[in-house]
């Protein structure tokens, strides 16, 4: 009864068929195709012809209990034809399946490759980023650094300030008195040359002219 038991192999084995039919299904939720071209279309049909090759197993099992023993050889020809056309089938569905697989790491390869790139190229990025953080940091604690001297000095700064504005005030009453003493140096220059110009003018002394003797002259 090996013939019988290999039908319930087949039976097994569209069991097998059913639950790859089923990841089919999972698989097919994360593509794109179309559905012709799609492991849901084959799975499809090749599970149509599996119940139909089922339905004729069933028959040849009837045919097998009813059949005198002449003709079993014969039907044992029959039988095995057709366990090996399921096979056959069972074989294309499984390369689809291992193709379409395939296909689909390949594609994910690439995209978990792209991604990759993306990945690294943002690492780069981010240690760019962090570079210039840590410059500016350094550069932040410098200026903190002269924020805080210049705070210190601040407060001569004020000092020299108010400094300052005494030496303007210093400056504008000297400006002041230069003023006042240029006006009265110019009223005396006035005066002076009123006064010069109305006084009569002295006469002029004829000059005495006085014979000098040589010394030691000998008479």
């Amino acid at each position: 009864m090996s013939e019988i038991q290999s039908l319930d192999d087949s039976e097994s084995k569209t069991t097998v068929i059913q639950n790859i039919s089923t990841l089919d299904l999972t698989l097919e939720s994360h593509s794109n195709q179309p559905e012709e071209h799609s492991l849901i279309y084959s799975s499809k049909q090749i599970m149509s012809k599996i119940g139909k090759n089922q339905e004729e197993l069933g028959d040849y099992r009837e045919k097998y209990i009813q059949t005198p023993e002449a003709n079993l050889e014969t039907l044992k020809v029959e039988l095995n034809d057709k366990n090996l056309k399921i096979i056959s089938v069972e074989i294309d569905y499984l390369k689809q399946s291992v193709g379409y697989l395939h296909s689909q790491l390949h594609t994910k390869s690439l995209e978990i490759t792209a991604k990759n790139e993306k990945i690294h190229h943002l690492e780069k990025t981010i240690e760019k980023q962090k570079g210039k953080m840590k410059e500016l940091k350094t550069k932040i604690k410098m200026q903190e650094h002269t924020l805080v001297q210049l705070e210190e000095r601040l407060p001569k700064y004020y000092d020299l300030l108010e400094k300052f504005k005494v030496q303007e005030n210093c400056k504008a009453d000297l400006d002041k008195k230069y003023s006042q003493l240029e006006s009265m140096v110019t009223k005396m220059k006035t005066k002076k040359t009123k006064y010069t110009s109305s006084s009569p003018k002295p006469e002029q002394q004829p000059m005495a002219y006085r014979v000098s003797t040589p010394k030691n002259k000998k008479f």
